[in-house]
């Protein structure tokens, strides 16, 4: 009677190496792509966060443009038209001049300050009613620092000066509007210094300068970062991963497991049908192995796209 466990050991011995040795290299494979795309994941992340940081610095820089085109169109005679109650954008056009600024962001800018005339109306007429000793008002710095606690903090501190002067110096009858005829000449109404006009033009230009070269940063990121991304995309698994899986696992079950759970049964003889069953389950899952590693060989040399170029090519002499 001939032990089976020689062969049963021998096939499942040879069949463990065969697995531990294409198994090592496909989880090798695997850890080196995830490796791979880890890193290309990385670099995208740096580049979308610099990305970010650039197009923050860009909308800063236009919101301060805006900020600055706002603050020069709305001087202190634009200021008083708008007091006395002009609300029309072309009429508020010709009294500030000339502005890069649209209808629509005038508008926006006209609901805003007409907001805080508002605000500024309602609120100093009663400080002033209840401060008001014989018609013995004093001047708005005065005014603002007695009554510090009380009024609120603006960015439209000459819309409150504007009001404030309203209440205590109104117009004489007749007059219907708030521009000053009353001694008083703002400081925005008396000729500008040429050299200030210059060094006012010269920052604005330099502002605008600042805002090309961060546009000019952000394109140059996003195109990194396009390109990163291809490069992150092009890190994918090869085809054939997935059945080279299959066929280790149907040579592990063919020639490892079956062969050892018939080792632990401890059989006295081994049918030769069953023998059988055990021999060509090995000799499949071999074949299958080594069928699979040949074409995973081929596709890595690049064999099907020159066979596909020179089919290109003979098609293209015909």
């Amino acid at each position: 009677m001939v032990d089976p466990a020689p062969f049963l050991s021998t096939i499942a011995a040879a069949s463990a190496a065969m697995v531990a040795i294409v198994g090592g290299l496909l989880v090798a494979r695997f850890v080196t792509i995830a490796s791979e795309q880890d890193g290309a994941q990385q670099l995208l992340d740096d580049a979308e966060g610099r990305l970010e940081t650039a197009q923050n610095r860009e909308q800063e820089l236009r919101g301060k443009l805006y900020n600055w085109d706002v603050s020069d169109f709305f001087d202190t005679k634009v200021l008083w038209a708008m007091g006395g109650g002009k609300r029309d954008i072309k009429e508020l056009r010709e009294v500030g001049g000339y502005t890069s600024l649209t209808d629509d962001q005038l508008a926006e800018a006209v609901q805003s300050i007409a907001t805080e005339f508002d605000k500024a109306g309602r609120l100093l007429r009663e400080l002033v009613a209840s401060s008001a000793e014989d018609n013995d008002h004093p001047d708005w710095k005065e005014f603002k620092r007695s009554k510090k606690e009380q009024l609120p903090t603006t960015n439209w501190d000459e819309v409150w000066e504007i009001a404030y002067k309203a209440l205590v110096s109104p117009p004489r009858p007749g007059r219907r509007s708030l521009l000053p005829d009353y001694g008083v000449t703002p400081l925005s109404f008396a000729p500008t210094i040429p050299e200030y006009v210059a060094l006012e033009a010269r920052r604005r230009d330099d502002l605008r300068a600042d805002i090309e070269r961060a546009k000019q940063q952000v394109e140059d990121i996003a195109g990194e970062v396009a390109r990163l991304q291809r490069a992150r995309d092009a890190i994918v698994r090869p085809k054939g991963l997935g059945w080279g899986l299959v066929v280790l696992s149907f040579f592990t079950a063919g020639g490892v497991i079956i062969p050892i759970w018939l080792m632990s049964r401890a059989p006295r003889r081994l049918t030769a049908h069953l023998g059988e069953v055990v021999f060509w389950l090995f000799l499949a899952g071999l074949l299958a192995l080594l069928g699979y590693m040949v074409v995973l060989a081929l596709r890595l040399s690049g064999w099907r796209r020159r066979r596909q170029g020179q089919s290109r090519e003979g098609g293209t002499r015909r």
